[in-house]
């Protein structure tokens, strides 16, 4: 019995090595944000960049079935010729990318997804008397990633997601006012670079 159970953890421990991989990616990303809000009397359209920390998980499988789970976090700056000033703040996006790997060996991975998620921001005026703005955005649209392993576990990735969202705007207010929400809606361009381990 035990070398029944020997042979058949050995068998799954086998499988799992040749029909997949798993790699982390750790790095950052740069999220660039086109988005106009549909205020009442006049359409708001406003730029949203700044500077993440990235993570993500990815399972490849042998036939090249690929999947994805990652998020974002940072800090954006939120710039509009429509607005008095510009704005600093936080965002913060989760996320899923399901698809295939057209390279997978050794070295190599270029994978495409097709992700969809849920992206945060702020919006912080500055001011102790007003409440920070709140972005509530879902996206969804193509992602390409390249992985080039220059060791058995390490290596480099680069990842490029185009993606279309569409949610709900929550302007700055003062505490004691009623916050009004705004349609929004507009592109995502979020590339990505850093370091990967595989196993």
């Amino acid at each position: 019995m035990k070398k029944l159970l020997a042979l058949a953890a050995a068998a799954v421990l086998s499988v799992t090595a040749a029909f997949a991989e798993n790699q982390i990616h750790l790095g950052l990303a740069i999220p660039v944000q086109s988005l106009t809000i549909e205020y009442p009397l006049k359409d708001l359209d406003c730029s949203v960049a700044g500077c993440d920390f990235a993570f993500d998980y990815t399972h490849i499988a042998r036939s090249g079935f690929t999947f994805k789970v990652g998020f974002d976090s940072g800090y954006i700056s939120t710039t509009s010729d429509d607005f008095s000033k510009d704005y600093s703040g936080s965002n913060f996006a989760f996320g899923f990318g399901f698809g295939g790997s057209v390279i997978h060996d050794d070295r190599f991975t270029l994978s495409v997804l097709g992700s969809f998620g849920l992206d945060l921001f702020t919006v912080d005026p500055e001011n102790s008397a007003i409440d920070d703005g709140l972005g509530i955005l879902f996206y969804i649209g193509p992602e390409v990633t390249f992985t080039f392993k220059f060791a058995d576990h390490v290596g480099i990735f680069a990842d490029l997601p185009l993606l279309y969202a569409a949610g709900t705007f929550y302007p700055p207010t003062l505490s004691s006012d009623t916050t009004d929400s705004y349609t929004m809606a507009g592109v995502i361009v979020k590339p990505r670079l850093g370091v990967t381990f595989a196993f």
